[in-house]
């Protein structure tokens, strides 16, 4: 056995021969947000002094003709060209008043207009009481049009709802109390760049101090959100909403608004119609409205937007409120997570192997007609039989990636309760109870069709709900329920993976706020600061903070258009989460200890740009190597299923690597890494990230190197 080589300096560079552009990744202001040219051509904002933290709020109006708010407010009027003043519209018609100003672009005279008053320069910690409200701003195509100080403002479709929405509610409950509320479009000047970086530093402060924040999870297209949490005449309570999901689910064997398989079988049965009663109330298989509402909700796209996260972590009295319902967060809490960790898990269970059994009987059909037409020698039908077989491998495959993150998900979440682990089955919530509708009773022949309308209508329903992406949701609660810490910059940013924003850099910006310290990080809207500018900083600030390379573990997945240009240590947090197979590997083979490659070394890194290399940025680092890859065992014939490679220098050391990995590459082990890392060498005495590996030894269990023996031998 060779020993490993000790105290090499490593230096990670970009792939190579590749050369980052000084050009910005953004073309101009990248703030996606509708055109408002003649409102700011009227100079609406004063000032704001950051040093005092000031703030805008609205003082809403609810939703009125444009002749009545000009009633209500004379100084609104346009200025009239041939009096230079005001518009009296007492005197004049509205119809000359809407040829001589089109800019108003109002339908009709009688359409309701929602309007609202700025007040400026509004220090935060003089304000006793506002509200904030936390949306998803949508296409910037689609607008509404709302008044602001009689001004014309083309705002999102989706805020001018949510604030029309919010207005209804508080004129309702507080008649006698002016509503007022922070609105991120209207409230920031977002012609303005200097003040934009500056509230956006200020958000969490907004959101903390105010009195209310309410989340309009509705859109402009969807306004049923909360219609499942019920009406007056229906109290909103945990056990009701279970009986009614369950019923619809038929995860009980009696169901509201469903025939009852043990009372009513068979059912009473209309002779001269040859039908029974009941079946003519039951032939439609669409959903209900009450789950129509709940996907609509937990679909919404609030659920992944970036900066919300944010807004609904450190607001302390949020309120989810929709065109149905207003209710508290502490309210909705109980049924957000009886579905994320009670209803999914059991219907994953349930209904992932029987849809794998129903797709293996179907391409056991098939292949018995694809032998049939190959006998005859129609190739038409033997492609037509073919492909369709490749299909159901394609589908097979995605079935079981699917239940395989299922059970990822299991073994990561501590509110789990759906039995997939042996040490939980004590803990286990109520099992599916077999299908109701599989049992034989004396139905009559008229009524199978419907019966089984309403069967194929509950599996639907099933499947549906089981294959809803929660993970969103799961990260919100488990963000807002979390106490005694704050949430590490790295863990967030594994977050804004899943998140959506219209500008790519507040996948960092939005979470800042969240951390214990900013890092030094300073939200920079200018188009001279780049995405790749963003995404260096902020990595160099995690290791320079954390003292670890942990962030390492993310730097393999990175989106196409950036992958030229960061350096390869550099993760990119715009590129979706992919599944990656060492993760796939550990969970099926879990560990007992944590790793820690490096036994607690910290890592002392530097960087330093290439010379004419522009913005080409490395990273120097200490580490030990444990040898080249050699030769490569297919999973079919080596002992583990992911297949493994053999060190040229260690005959008791196997790796389990990435697919890029090729012959030559190098195992590390990094000083502040609590895996090994597979890297490059360039021929010039740098290095290319690509991944972290996996040890095992010849036993296929974990190699002691994977928890730090390496590193303690080349101490001792």
């Amino acid at each position: 056995m060779t020993a490993a080589t000790a105290g090499h300096m490593l230096r990670l560079r970009l792939q190579k021969s590749l050369y980052i552009s000084t050009e910005p990744t953004q073309s101009g202001d990248n703030f996606y947000t509708p055109k408002n040219d003649f409102f700011y051509s009227k100079s609406p904002y004063m000032p704001l002094h950051s040093g005092r933290h000031e703030i805008r709020l609205l003082r809403v109006h609810p939703r009125r003709s444009y002749a009545e708010h000009l009633h209500i407010h004379p100084g609104w009027a346009p200025i009239d060209a041939k009096t230079q003043q005001p518009w009296n519209i007492q005197q004049r018609d509205l119809g000359e008043l809407f040829s001589a100003h089109p800019y108003l672009n109002l339908p009709d005279l009688k359409t309701p207009v929602l309007a609202c008053e700025i007040l400026d320069q509004t220090a935060l910690s003089r304000i006793k009481k506002y509200n904030v409200l936390s949306y998803c701003a949508g296409d910037p195509k689609q607008t509404s049009l709302i008044l602001v100080d009689g001004v014309p403002f083309n705002a999102f479709a989706n805020l001018e709802h949510a604030i029309h929405v919010v207005s209804e509610h508080w004129s309702r409950e507080h008649p006698d109390e002016p509503l007022l509320l922070w609105a991120d479009q209207i409230c920031i000047n977002q012609r303005n760049r200097p003040e934009r970086t500056n509230q956006v530093q200020l958000m969490r402060e907004i959101y903390r101090r105010g009195a209310r924040t309410f989340v309009c999870l509705d859109t402009h297209g969807s306004r049923n959100c909360l219609g499942w949490t019920g009406t007056d005449d229906e109290p909103f309570n945990i056990a009701h909403f279970q009986q009614r999901l369950e019923g619809e689910l038929c995860l009980t064997e009696w169901q509201p608004g469903f025939p009852s398989p043990k009372a009513h079988w068979p059912p009473e049965t209309d002779k001269r119609a040859g039908k029974s009663k009941e079946v003519r109330e039951t032939t439609t298989a669409k959903p209900s409205s009450f789950m129509t509402s709940l996907y609509e909700c937990f679909q919404s796209p609030w659920w992944r937007r970036a900066w919300v996260y944010q807004e609904l972590v450190v607001s302390p009295h949020p309120y989810f409120i929709s065109t149905a319902a207003c209710i508290s967060w502490d309210e909705l809490l109980p049924y957000l997570r009886w579905i994320c960790w009670d209803v999914q898990p059991r219907l994953y269970h349930d209904l992932l192997p029987r849809k794998d059994e129903i797709l293996s009987e179907w391409a056991a059909q098939d292949e018995e007609r694809l032998k049939v037409v190959k006998q005859k020698g129609e190739e038409q039908e033997m492609q037509k039989y073919e492909d369709k077989l490749r299909g159901y491998e394609i589908h097979e495959e995605d079935l079981r990636r699917k239940y395989q993150k299922h059970k990822d998900i299991c073994k990561s979440l501590p509110h789990c309760r759906c039995g997939y682990h042996a040490s939980r089955r004590q803990q286990t919530s109520k099992p599916i109870k077999p299908d109701p509708w599989s049992r034989k009773a004396p139905l009559l022949q008229s009524t199978k069709n419907a019966w089984q309308a309403e069967k194929d209508k509950v599996w639907n329903e099933r499947y549906k709900l089981s294959t809803l992406d929660l993970s969103a949701v799961r990260s919100m609660i488990e963000g807002k329920t979390r106490k005694g810490h704050k949430a590490t910059l790295l863990s967030l940013l594994q977050h804004s993976t899943a998140c959506q924003a219209s500008d790519p850099r507040d996948r960092v910006y939005a979470f800042l706020g969240l951390t214990d310290s900013g890092h030094g990080i300073v939200p920079d809207y200018s188009p001279s600061n780049t995405l790749v500018h963003v995404l260096i900083s902020t990595t160099k600030a995690v290791i320079s903070q954390s003292k670890t390379l942990d962030i390492f573990s993310h730097a393999s997945c990175r989106c196409d258009k950036l992958a030229m240009f960061l350096p390869t240590w550099v993760p990119d947090w715009t590129a979706p989460a992919q599944k990656r197979m060492l993760e796939t590997y550990i969970a099926e083979n879990p560990v007992a200890t944590p790793f820690d490659a490096s036994a607690g070394r910290i890592t002392k890194a530097t960087y330093y740009q290439e010379l004419g290399s522009g913005e080409h940025v490395q990273l120097k680092t200490r580490g030990i190597k444990v040898g080249s890859l050699g030769t490569y065992t297919n999973p079919s014939a080596s002992g583990v299923e992911a297949g493994y490679w053999e060190l040229d220098s260690r005959d008791d050391v196997l790796v389990i690597a990435a697919e890029s990995a090729i012959v030559g590459d190098e195992v590390f082990v990094l000083f502040g890494a609590k895996k090994p890392v597979l890297l490059r060498p360039e021929g010039d005495g740098t290095y290319s990230f690509l991944d972290e590996v996996l040890l095992l030894d010849t036993k296929y269990n974990y190699s002691d190197i994977m928890y730090g023996a390496l590193c303690r031998e080349e101490d001792v």
